[in-house]
């Protein structure tokens, strides 16, 4: 899943980097999704901290429409 994929980033950048957090993000934004039942687009983020406690944010868009889905996921990670 994203969720464990981007999970997996964030604890090897902030392992290989020597850091305190990490960043990691995947998703589809549309119309063509793997695997093919997928029918919006969604962003998953995960920051990592310290304490090593994940903090996970999935949004879903609704539909399939990829700019629309590229400028929402911009700006709900601002």
């Amino acid at each position: 899943s994203k969720k464990d994929s981007t999970l997996a980033a964030a604890v090897a950048l902030r392992e290989s980097l020597g850091v305190d957090w990490a960043i990691a993000e995947g998703g589809a934004a549309g119309p063509t999704f793997t695997p093919n039942d997928l029918t919006e687009g969604f962003s998953v983020v995960t920051v990592l901290g310290p304490d090593g406690e994940p903090r996970v944010n999935v949004r879903y868009t609704g539909h399939n429409e990829r700019e629309e889905n590229m400028w929402v996921f911009r700006d709900e990670g601002l």
